[in-house]
């Protein structure tokens, strides 16, 4: 009997594992693809939008700190900065940082002649012609508001920045970044001698009362009726009258240093290092003894005003020990004197040739800012009162920054306003400073005698 065989696995027959996929099994497949596809393509576009966002908020933060540079930097070179800006209501407005509108983006880049010099409303700033940069920034919008502090060494501005932008999908965005300006200001601090008071009452009955040292001045008032005020203001010119003649023979030796390391300098750079530390020198002497003048203004006026014998308690400090600081308090002002005059020759001699032109140019800035500084004060205090010098120096300096340094530039322009004359610099100039030294000069004598007298 024969086999027949079956035709579906006979040979030439195919396995069923090699048999086509339908249409309906391949739709299904790629229908399955695409839900696992969904998520992924949501991630690609949620960390495109992140990636845009985090780009502009990365330029926004970039472009305030370099706005904050600026300033700090400005604050630094322009010691009338915080005053100009709450004198100027037109910063606070938000504007925007293309075509110059906004004070800070005014001038990019150097590309007008004369070569050299920035100069606002010649060279431009983002213009349409930086193309892609200027299509970028062009929602962003610059403004910051001020605020005043008072702070235990003085006072200072806050500002805040804000920088308001469109992102990609037109929303409103903004970024703030706070900077805070420190206000140049003179405030007189108590000289150290008197600085602590337990300290100066220890050094006050060492100068009056030699033999009562293991005791109080606090007691020693209370013991002999004297008056504890008036006790402390003649104690406070003997001990710092004391301290400035004590100095003297120190500071002498210090100059003599100074001016032989001047001569005797190996090159012109370091003859201009050893000009500088000599000009520092006598502004050094005559800061302190300003610093003394105007402590002892108000114990001066005191003592011209209502000095008696009688407040000085029974019995009363030997006289030998406290009349001779009445005397030498006389010579301390004409050691600031000195000192003033000697301070600011030696500045213009550091600044001229052949030092000048040796230092760096920021050094040499600053050794101008020393020259005008000082001169201010001596015009105000041991005259004479004479601006002159100071409108002619100011002119050179601005016609020279202007240009270069648009902050030095602005900073001599304000100050020829302020230096017109010795009457409008004395409104303009911290009145602490001149008005206590001018008072303790003028009621030293007055008050000399009212005790030399008693």
């Amino acid at each position: 009997m024969g086999t027949r065989l079956n035709r579906t696995t006979g040979a030439g027959a195919r396995p069923a594992s090699l048999l086509g996929v339908s249409v309906v099994e391949v739709g299904l497949a790629f229908f399955i693809l695409g839900l696992a596809m969904i998520p992924i393509i949501g991630l690609f576009s949620s960390t495109g939008r992140q990636s845009r966002q985090t780009g502009d908020y990365g330029l926004a933060i970039a472009l305030e700190e370099k706005v904050a540079e600026d300033l700090r930097l400005a604050n630094w070179e322009n010691v009338h900065l915080t005053d100009q800006i709450e004198a100027d209501p037109s910063l606070t407005v938000q504007l925007s940082i293309l075509d110059g509108q906004s004070p800070f983006f005014a001038t990019i880049e150097d590309v007008q002649l004369p070569f050299g010099e920035i100069q606002t409303g010649v060279d431009p700033g983002i213009s349409p012609s930086f193309q892609s940069l200027y299509r970028q920034l062009k929602s962003f919008r610059l403004g910051f508001s001020t605020r005043p502090v008072i702070l235990a060494t003085g006072t200072a501005l806050d500002l805040s920045l804000k920088l308001e932008w469109e992102d990609f999908q037109r929303k409103r965005q903004d970024s703030r970044l706070d900077v805070r300006l420190a206000r140049y200001g003179s405030w007189i601090s108590r000289p150290p001698q008197v600085e602590d008071q337990t300290v100066a009452d220890k050094l006050i009955l060492e100068l009056l009362y030699p033999s009562r040292t293991n005791t109080t001045l606090s007691a020693v008032a209370a013991s002999t009726g004297a008056d504890l005020a008036t006790i402390r203001c003649v104690g406070e010119v003997a001990v710092l009258s004391k301290a400035v003649t004590d100095s003297d023979a120190e500071f002498q030796t210090l100059i003599a240093n100074a001016q032989a390391k001047v001569t005797g300098a190996s090159d012109s750079a370091a003859a201009a290092r050893a000009q500088m530390g000599l000009a520092r020198l006598f502004e050094r002497r005559g800061a302190s003894c300003l610093q003394v003048l105007c402590f002892l203004a108000a114990p001066i006026t005191k003592l011209a005003n209502t000095f008696e014998i009688s407040l000085l308690g029974q019995p009363p400090p030997d006289r030998s020990r406290y009349l001779r600081p009445f005397i030498d308090l006389r010579m301390v002002s004409l050691a600031f004197d000195d000192a003033l005059a000697r301070a600011v020759d030696a500045y213009i001699k550091t600044y001229n040739a052949p030092h000048g032109p040796t230092l760096p140019r920021r050094l040499r800035t600053r050794v101008f800012m020393k020259i005008l500084e000082v001169s201010k004060l001596k015009v105000l205090t041991t005259g004479p009162a004479d601006t002159t010098r100071l409108q002619t120096m100011l002119t050179e300096f601005a016609r020279f920054e202007e240009g270069r340094n648009s902050n030095f530039a602005n900073f001599a322009s304000k100050e020829k306003v302020i230096c017109q004359d010795a009457d409008t610099l004395r409104t303009h100039y911290p009145a602490q400073r001149y008005k206590s030294y001018r008072q303790c000069v003028d009621n030293s004598f007055p008050a000399a005698d009212k005790v030399l007298g008693n």
